[in-house]
């Protein structure tokens, strides 16, 4: 359904993903003709995921040495990564990641500088998940709701955007889309028959709610999350034997600090029994109501084809989905939800 709404869409053809600088020809290929237009244009540029790959234009800047000296081993087992089992320095597996980022920082200003409109219009740049670098042990993956993998930034630019200025504040894609028709002069402030969402511009009025707590619910139901002020607590739902991240118990609670611990590595339950407990309350509450609103996506693909690109991509569970009508029992008298009665 990702096509759903556009005039013209490119996807690879023969492959499950391409290079950045393939996709931005693409780009450029489909802006042919349309000079004289205005435009929405969505690049999705793919090449931070593992296997993170050599640039030479990239890679250099962070790294210099032999990754492959088997007589300076400078990686522990869990960080081998699975693409490449020879590398003996972890440094330059994030060195790899680095010069990844470093070429699609390029590859997005040679595409926004050959579009002179672009320069009055208005650019959203964001991410759909972060990459965790060995927090919590877990390498070169986003398969867990840790701070790494669900803290993504986004920078909005163009006429009527505040210039320079920054903020901490949780957006959610709905916001994003509701900011973007509002500046565009699609959507009237205040209207939200026209698209769902709070605009950022009324943000910057003072007027948007910061205070309220933020949810989030991992992959095939395996975990849940809530993160409020300087508090995220998660609580996983079922066991978890196997992969990356390591086992959980079942509905065993963490929470942590990330005033102090950004990323989330120190589990400050033991410490802070109150806030667990509130938190943790809260976010049972919101799992255990169902929930309401429309969708904007488009229908779902079972197909055994589709089924085999998403895991392709790395978005798919290692098994079926747990998600059904009841995520956790409110009334649950497991010992793990005793202790927070």
């Amino acid at each position: 359904g990702f096509g759903q709404g556009f005039e013209r869409f490119d996807v690879p053809r023969f492959a499950n993903s391409r290079s950045g600088e393939e996709t931005v020809a693409a780009a450029r290929e489909m802006l042919r003709g349309t000079e004289d237009s205005d435009v929405f244009v969505w690049l999705h540029l793919f090449d931070a995921h593992g296997p993170y790959d050599e640039h030479e234009c990239c890679t250099a800047r962070y790294y210099t040495g032999d990754p492959y000296d088997e007589d300076d081993i400078r990686i522990t087992a869990p960080a081998l990564p699975r693409w490449d089992r020879k590398i003996r320095d972890e440094e330059y597996v994030r060195a790899l990641y680095k010069g990844e980022v470093t070429y699609l920082d390029r590859m997005i200003d040679d595409f926004l500088s050959a579009e002179p409109r672009f320069r009055d219009g208005w650019i959203a740049i964001t991410a759909d998940h972060g990459e965790s670098m060995g927090e919590q042990e877990l390498y070169w993956t986003h398969s867990a709701i840790y701070p790494s993998t669900i803290r993504v930034p986004l920078l909005i630019a163009g006429p009527g955007v505040p210039v320079g200025e920054r903020r901490a504040e949780p957006v959610c894609n709905y916001d994003v889309g509701r900011t973007l028709l509002e500046l565009a002069g699609v959507a009237e402030p205040g209207d939200d028959e026209v698209f769902p969402g709070l605009s950022l511009l009324d943000s910057a009025r003072g007027t948007a709610d910061t205070e309220n707590p933020r949810f989030v619910i991992g992959e095939g139901g395996l975990s849940a999350g809530v993160m409020h002020e300087r508090w995220y607590l998660v609580l996983h739902l079922h066991e978890k034997r196997w992969g990356n991240p390591g086992p959980s118990r079942r509905h065993q609670t963490e929470l942590y600090d990330l005033d102090s611990d950004r990323w989330g590595i120190v589990n400050v339950a033991d410490e802070h029994e109150d806030v667990a407990r509130r938190m943790r309350a809260a976010l049972v509450t919101w799992l255990a109501t169902p929930p309401t609103g429309g969708r904007l996506a488009g229908e779902e693909s079972t197909s055994a084809s589709a089924a085999a690109d998403v895991a392709a991509l790395g978005y798919a569970a290692d098994e079926a989905s747990a998600i059904d009508d009841e995520l956790i029992d409110p009334d649950c008298d497991c010992a793990a939800c005793e202790r927070w009665r």
